[in-house]
């Protein structure tokens, strides 16, 4: 394999891999951002004070998560595609 074709496919492994920890990091974000309300019920009160800022911080990180792994997804997407136009078939 010519080191062009190698070094195409290790780039598309290394957005690949940071892509995969990217949706690692945002699971977890995510479970954070949800966790105090699993065992909430009907009727039971919101959050407020200081509990609050912590759900809106936590769920502000997640939202820019989501956004940066978008962002990683999309610039994969190009690869491929560059890929794929270089090397039909």
């Amino acid at each position: 394999m010519p080191y062009e074709r190698a070094q195409e496919y290790a780039n598309i492994y290394t957005a690949q891999n940071e892509i995969r920890e990217a949706e690692q990091q945002a699971v977890r974000d995510t479970v954070l951002g949800v966790a105090p309300f699993l065992n909430s019920k009907k009727g039971d009160l919101n959050p407020g004070g200081e509990e609050a800022v912590k759900i809106v911080d936590r769920l502000q990180v997640l939202q820019g998560q989501l956004i940066f792994l978008e962002h990683l997804i999309k610039g994969l997407d190009g690869e491929y595609k560059k890929f794929l136009a270089r090397h039909p078939g």
